[in-house]
């Protein structure tokens, strides 16, 4: 009998996993999909916790400030909105982001992209 494999800690530490889907050379596009209620309060499992979607972008945006070689980040959005307080927040996360590194943001918005989920997307706009 197998044990099942039990991961007491979030995910941040994990490296961001990267595919070739076309093209050649080095510079990136990071994907970061955002699907489901955005809510910052985590989600709780048997023995574990796992990361909720403010964590889990602004985690992988830290990531992507580092490296030099993505040169934009596309939101795929799917998502009926969330909390007040979860959409700000990731409102000025990617805008800080944005701020700091002058990378490109993108948004593709695949089925539902309402109340929180558009204000979040509203940041992908060019000034």
């Amino acid at each position: 009998m197998r044990c099942p494999r039990i991961n007491l800690f979030s995910d941040a530490g994990e490296p961001l996993k990267e595919f070739t889907l076309e093209g050649r050379g080095s510079d990136k596009i990071l994907l970061i999909p955002m699907h489901g209620i955005i809510t910052d309060t985590p989600k709780e499992r048997f023995l574990a916790r796992s990361q909720n979607i403010v964590e889990n972008v602004v985690s992988q945006l830290k990531k992507a400030e580092k490296d030099d070689r993505i040169k934009a980040v596309l939101f795929e959005i799917n998502s009926p909105g969330g909390t007040i307080t979860a959409s700000d927040l990731l409102y000025y996360e990617i805008s800080s982001f944005k701020e700091r590194t002058s990378k490109k943001i993108a948004v593709s918005m695949v089925d539902i992209a309402t109340s929180g989920a558009y204000y979040v997307s509203l940041r992908s706009r060019q000034w």
